[in-house]
């Protein structure tokens, strides 16, 4: 079962690529649903402003390092383990 953290992030992912939630998983590429490397900054800008953290990254180290929701939890739990 996803974790509360792992909901939030995929909602915002959902709303931002205008895809069903409940097909997004922690194993899902952002490619899949068709994400390019724009879309994840601003994905990625909108998890820094609601967790209060700075995932600091070019465009291509996002898109290289940050391509699934996996990752995107994992490094948002490490920036702000208390919000988690």
């Amino acid at each position: 079962m996803p974790t509360d953290l792992t909901q939030q992030v995929i909602q915002v992912i959902a709303t931002h690529l205008h895809a069903d939630a409940s097909k997004i998983t922690r194993e899902t590429r952002l490619e899949d649903f068709g994400a390019d490397s724009l879309q994840l900054v601003e994905i990625i800008m909108e998890l820094e402003e609601k967790f209060d953290i700075e995932i600091e990254m070019n465009a291509g180290e996002l898109w290289d390092s940050l391509r699934d929701v996996g990752s995107i939890v994992d490094r948002i739990s490490k920036l702000a383990p208390a919000k988690a």
